[in-house]
């Protein structure tokens, strides 16, 4: 079963409802203006969602969502693609960092050649 809802204008959080839709594959609700957590159920991105093995497809990307990316699961195996432009969105497989995170920022080798302010480029180790 496929819940496919993209490019929609939706706003708000996602409705507790989706929780009870045991029968999903494919999840697309990418290109909207959904904010919030990601349901319980889909894990913060939550471990219920999380143990969703048969998950195939999940977009989520170009929304508001906000909140940490259980570790150790399912979701974590996505492309990172598929949360991209979720500003306040964190972890793996995203690669700004959750706060209390033990990720270190480090300045490029290059990042004093690049001038300006705003030049330089951070990587994440």
């Amino acid at each position: 079963m496929a819940l496919v809802l993209r490019s929609n204008k939706f706003y708000g959080g996602i409705p507790q409802k989706f929780c009870h839709f045991n029968s999903l594959q494919i999840i697309d609700l990418a290109h909207n203006k959904l904010s919030g957590l990601i349901l319980q159920c889909f894990g913060i991105i939550h471990q219920t969602m999380a143990s969703l093995t048969f998950l195939s497809h999940l977009n989520l990307s170009y929304n508001n969502f906000s909140s940490k990316i259980s570790s150790s699961t399912q979701i974590q195996s996505f492309s990172a693609m598929n949360f991209i432009g979720n500003h306040d969105l964190c972890g793996p497989p995203l690669t700004p960092s959750c706060v209390g995170d033990d990720t270190t920022l480090e300045p490029s080798p290059n990042a004093d050649d690049e001038g300006g302010e705003d030049g330089g480029w951070i990587d994440m180790k």
